[in-house]
């Protein structure tokens, strides 16, 4: 019993992703092929391309993650393929001021302690405004923002880490 423990606590440290991750890496030729024509002729010089599934509402989605002219994307797509959203990695100080104090003094309002995670612009097909994805973590709880190009809060998700199953 004690030894199951430590190899447990051991793998944990060992790999802490697996164990809080909810998504799954999963290999290219189990990605529909109309996924990856997507990526290929929308972003012909990907490169990095990685695939991952997760459940979100209740639907298995595929994520690509790559890299194209030097800039970090990642792709959502539905279980029949359809296109449904990208993001693209974006350094903060290169959004605009409005935006950027907007967010900010948000931000300090509503997350005083708040820690930020990383930040992206986000589109889907249905719409040709981006917004900006703010991830962050405060108080220990981890969420996603949204705010308009000019730095107005829309909306929030607060980001779950499942609890681990254990037999003790």
């Amino acid at each position: 019993m004690i030894r199951l423990f430590f190899t447990t606590v051991i793998l944990l440290f060992i790999f802490p992703s697996a164990a809080f991750s909810q998504e799954k890496r999963i290999r290219s030729k189990k990605v529909l092929p109309t996924i990856k024509t997507y990526v290929h002729t929308h972003y012909p010089d990907a490169s990095k391309i990685k695939y991952y599934q997760e459940t979100k509402k209740d639907k298995l989605i595929t994520e690509v993650n790559f890299e194209y002219k030097k800039e970090a994307y990642s792709l959502v797509f539905l279980p029949d393929g359809t296109f449904i959203e990208q993001e693209k990695k974006v350094d903060f100080e290169n959004v605009s001021s409005e935006a950027k104090n907007n967010i900010t003094n948000y931000l300090s309002t509503n997350y005083p302690n708040y820690k930020m995670l990383d930040c992206q612009e986000a589109s889907t097909p249905s719409t040709v405004t981006k917004v900006y994805e703010i991830n962050i973590k405060n108080a220990g709880n981890f969420y996603e923002l949204f705010f308009d190009t000019k730095g107005q809060f829309t909306n929030y998700n607060e980001l779950v880490i499942p609890s681990i199953i254990t037999q003790f």
